[in-house]
């Protein structure tokens, strides 16, 4: 064996830390931007350093945080409107065309698996946004296009925005046809579904960036 094993509570504690500095981002208690105090996170979430630091790395790997030289790690900048296009640019190439390969795969598209979530909760929004493109991407059966875009973690970027406006998302209800069409086997209608659901989003985004 490479290593001894960690143990279960302290993978759970950093994981329970990840998912507080995530949220504290998401919502903007932890600014855009702003440097990230290892010894005062630590002493706000009433934890070691050593799991804060693990947390970071993890958020660093998905680029939700920067680490600097001399300065440590960074929360990230919110999208600008330039960001805002450049990511819907590669998600209009991307998803479409997962939305038509799932939609020929024949699998089927899982009932009842998200969760409501209350209107006013950002983070439980970015989530059930963030599980249904993984579904469509999973269900496409291309692993390499799925890993690509959780790289994007467009559900981070764009609902931090979201919530730095106080605005809900306006086109979640795309969802609901862009699943209607996967279900059915209608590649086109999937993706012509997958590419209004992200116009819509894109349009919202935009102006919300231009404020």
């Amino acid at each position: 064996m490479a290593g001894p094993l960690r143990s279960v509570g302290r993978v759970a504690l950093a994981d329970h830390v990840y998912d507080a500095l995530y949220r504290n981002m998401l919502v903007g208690t932890i600014a855009p931007g702003s440097r990230l105090n290892i010894d005062q996170l630590a002493r706000d979430l009433h934890v070691s350093p050593t799991p804060l630091r693990e947390s970071l790395a993890r958020l660093e790997a998905e680029e939700v945080v920067v680490k600097r030289p001399l300065a440590g790690y960074l929360a990230t900048p919110l999208l600008t409107r330039t960001g805002v296009s450049e990511l819907f640019d590669v998600r209009m190439q991307l998803e479409p065309w997962l939305a038509a390969q799932a939609a020929d795969a024949g699998g089927e598209w899982p009932d009842d698996a998200e969760a409501p979530a209350p209107d006013d909760d950002f983070p439980r929004l970015a989530a059930k946004d963030a599980w249904f493109h993984d579904t469509v991407a999973a269900l496409a059966g291309n692993g390499l296009a799925r890993q690509a875009l959780r790289r994007l973690n467009a559900h981070f970027h764009v609902y931090r925005l979201f919530a730095r406006q106080g605005e809900l998302p306006r086109a979640l209800g795309g969802h609901d046809a862009v699943a209607a069409a996967i279900r059915s086997h209608d590649r086109t209608a999937a993706a012509r579904a997958m590419r209004r659901h992200l116009a819509e989003s894109r349009k919202q985004l935009v102006a919300i960036a231009d404020a």
